[in-house]
């Protein structure tokens, strides 16, 4: 549970860090991370889909972000892992 401001405990984090910090999923705490510039990268994985439904990534950040795409990999699956940074 994270108390007081989120950008600030992320960033405070960060900095004391010595290895990755990892945030699975989508949520509440994307604008608030990405307002601040605190995603370094996003690992999204590509899963192909006839139909379906779901939760959009970017859909409370007006126009979405503007990313790199800097690595992918393909699986047999079918499954694509995209590596992009802001």
């Amino acid at each position: 549970m994270i108390e007081g401001d989120v950008a600030t405990f992320v960033d405070d984090l960060k900095r004391r860090s010595t290895g990755d910090l990892l945030k699975y999923g989508n949520g509440l705490l994307d604008v608030p991370l990405m307002d601040h510039g605190l995603i370094d990268e996003f690992h999204l994985l590509l899963t192909p889909v006839a139909v379906g439904m779901g939760q959009h990534l970017f859909a409370s950040i007006e126009g979405g972000p503007r990313l790199n795409l800097v690595n992918l990999e393909r699986f047999k699956s079918g499954v694509v892992l995209l590596v992009y940074t802001p």
